[in-house]
């Protein structure tokens, strides 16, 4: 046999299969397979990588950015910016609503390298600026083209996204979710919920979340936080996550701090998903910077390698409905592959709220290959 693509000598990491050692990845049409000794006892590729020193992931999947380019303030290009950065799948958090989806699908999500599935604002606006937040007022909900949307698009419409704040929810309290989350029931999709400042209490919000359901922004500081007035994170956050209920460090341009990191590992509570939140504003902008420089980041906060690639592949593909597709190095998987290399040097990871986290650990992205192909290399690799 003659494979499309063999990656030798690298260190795979792949959760799914609880597998962290050296060994060799083949592929072909554009599939992950077993290799197969020829008759002369050779193995023999159109193209052969020597990933020698390095990792090799399963493609990384970001499990929370904005990527309609053009059609919202904070939308950017995945193929952009992803790719280079070892990044092969995504999900973008409700950049459209029922009124713009049709147009995100067709200028980004059909026209991306990138694999990416989407959840639907339930502002029929979506994100399309940050000079005034999305109306989440039930009488508004567009439920017909909602519905029609998750017909058309079951393939790409994973879920129903909502902004829970004092500045959306007004006097409106905990009913802007408790209506989105029964038009989900209806749906049969999971809700993904931006907590931020919000002015319901806490428990309240943890207490209608359902199992797959996602509570973004874990860390964020203003107003009501993950922690009572006993500087305990509340109960209800621990039981919700115990149901099923997915949390997401999404930690945007300022949404989080170390000191709340260390604070809810030393409690004992620790995040499902390591998404980004990266936007047109603050990509290639430190703190965040990139998917793999989070990764770095948390890694200095004592998660294992093995943890942090899990919650970047098998997690958001469960999410994305795609875990028998995407997310392992497994044969018969589509053969997308991060080459990252573990530099070993000190590193300065700040927040915008003063905090400072030393680090010994960055990965850096040496190649990304999606479907078979090599699609961004290094130039030192």
């Amino acid at each position: 046999m003659v494979y499309d693509l063999i990656v030798k000598n690298g260190i795979v990491v792949d959760p799914l299969r609880k597998i962290h050692k050296k060994q060799d990845i083949y592929a072909k049409n554009e599939m992950f397979v077993l290799p197969k000794i020829d008759g002369k006892g050779e193995m023999r590729a159109k193209k052969i990588i020597d990933a020698t020193g390095c990792y090799v992931f399963p493609g990384l999947i970001e499990g929370h950015t904005h990527l309609y380019e053009g059609g919202s303030e904070a939308g950017y290009s995945p193929d952009l910016m992803l790719l280079p950065n070892g990044v092969t799948s995504a999900i973008d958090q409700g950049t459209a609503g029922s009124a713009n989806f049709t147009s995100f699908y067709n200028q980004t999500i059909l026209q991306s390298k990138v694999d990416i599935k989407a959840f639907l604002n339930i502002s029929s606006t979506g994100i399309t600026t940050e000079k005034y937040i999305e109306n989440i007022d039930p009488s508004f909900y567009d439920r017909d083209t909602i519905r029609y949307l998750f017909r058309k698009h079951k393939d790409t419409l994973i879920g129903l996204k909502i902004r829970m704040e004092e500045a959306s929810c007004g006097e409106m309290g905990i009913t802007p979710l408790a209506k989105t989350i029964e038009l989900a029931e209806e749906l049969d999709c999971p809700v993904a919920v931006h907590v931020k400042n919000p002015n319901v209490p806490i428990p309240e919000i943890a207490s209608l979340l359902r199992k797959k359901d996602t509570w973004i922004h874990i860390y964020q500081q203003t107003g009501q936080t993950i922690f009572n007035q006993h500087n305990f994170i509340y109960p209800e956050l621990f039981e919700a996550q115990k149901r099923g209920v997915l949390f997401d460090v999404a930690s945007g341009r300022s949404a989080f701090s170390f000191k709340m990191i260390r604070e809810s590992m030393e409690q004992g509570f620790k995040p499902d998903l390591l998404g980004t939140d990266l936007v047109q504003f603050n990509y290639y902008e430190k703190p965040i910077f990139s998917l793999l420089y989070t990764i770095s980041l948390y890694k200095s906060f004592g998660f294992t390698i093995d943890e942090l690639i899990e919650k970047c592949t098998v997690l958001p593909a469960k999410l994305m409905k795609l875990d028998d597709k995407i997310g392992s190095l497994a044969p018969g998987f589509q053969a997308d592959i991060s080459i990252v290399k573990m530099k070993q040097t000190d590193i300065l990871f700040e927040d915008r709220h003063g905090g400072k986290q030393i680090g010994q650990e960055l990965l850096i992205p040496m190649a990304t290959i999606k479907a078979g192909r090599l699609l961004y290399q290094n130039i030192e690799f």
